[in-house]
């Protein structure tokens, strides 16, 4: 825990990461709206390696007489930010440290917060071939895709899921799992550890990915087996949802994947 005492500063050091990507305001200005469940502490905005010198990617939060030993799970804070235009997921980290006399830190010490912080993007894609366009006919189609965002990787566990929803007048076919697009073509294929077959039944597919992780802008592919609507109609567009595991929300999500023309 960190002590704040007479002739002595600590101060701990939020980066929002990427570095290169989160502007917060101008440094050395307070934090906009800065509450905290505990006393004697004031929040200003800090220019970090990976911005200019006049933009702040990240805030100090500096102690005073306040105990900060033991504080508990309750202790929190809130301040407002704006979120960069580009879709993001990545920890941020935290450094405590003590500022001599001469305004130099000592005693650095450096965590990641537990959950990495989104902003929200939106996959891209459409489906890029099929077999058959017939009504009621069961064959495979190919959808083509980039996730809006990337799921950081945990190599111990399941990172995230890819979950793919067709149209409601489509069927998804129980008996056939998704596959790889043909090596040959060259296209890559999603890094899936597993694909939930009970999703299936649910009319959707779930990969379940791993350390192999997927990437926000690079193309996948995937082959999935349906039967088609039983009357004509215009096209109509897919659903992508992007989620890193232990998340509320998703990290990248779009309604508006096109379907077969």
């Amino acid at each position: 825990g960190l002590m704040g005492f007479s002739g002595t500063v600590y101060v701990i050091d939020f980066v929002a990461h990427p570095t290169d990507v989160w502007r917060l305001g101008s440094p050395d200005t307070a934090c906009d709206g800065y509450s905290a469940s505990f006393v004697g502490t004031k929040c200003d905005l800090r220019s970090f390696p990976g911005a200019r010198a006049s933009e702040a990617n990240g805030f100090r939060i500096t102690i005073g007489s306040t105990p900060f030993d033991n504080l508990g799970s309750d202790a929190h804070f809130y301040l407002r930010i704006k979120n960069p235009i580009t879709p993001v997921n990545m920890h941020w980290t935290a450094t405590s440290l003590r500022l001599t006399s001469d305004n130099l830190p000592e005693e650095p010490y450096t965590v990641f917060l537990d959950k990495p912080i989104s902003v929200l993007g939106a996959p891209i894609g459409s489906i890029v071939g099929y077999e058959r366009a017939s009504v009621g006919i069961e064959h495979w189609v190919t959808l083509g895709f980039r996730p809006g965002n990337t799921v950081l990787p945990d190599a111990k566990a399941i990172s995230g899921l890819v979950v793919i929803i067709p149209p409601s007048d489509f069927h998804v076919v129980l008996s056939a799992r998704p596959k790889d697009p043909p090596a040959l073509e060259g296209h890559n294929a999603l890094p899936c550890k597993s694909w939930f077959l009970d999703d299936q039944t649910e009319g959707r597919w779930v990969c379940a990915v791993g350390d192999n992780t997927v990437f926000r802008d690079t193309v996948y592919r995937v082959l999935l087996r349906v039967i088609n609507p039983p009357t004509s109609g215009a096209a109509k567009a897919w659903r992508i949802e992007l989620w890193q595991q232990g998340a509320a929300k998703p990290v990248a999500v779009t309604r508006s994947v096109r379907g077969m023309a």
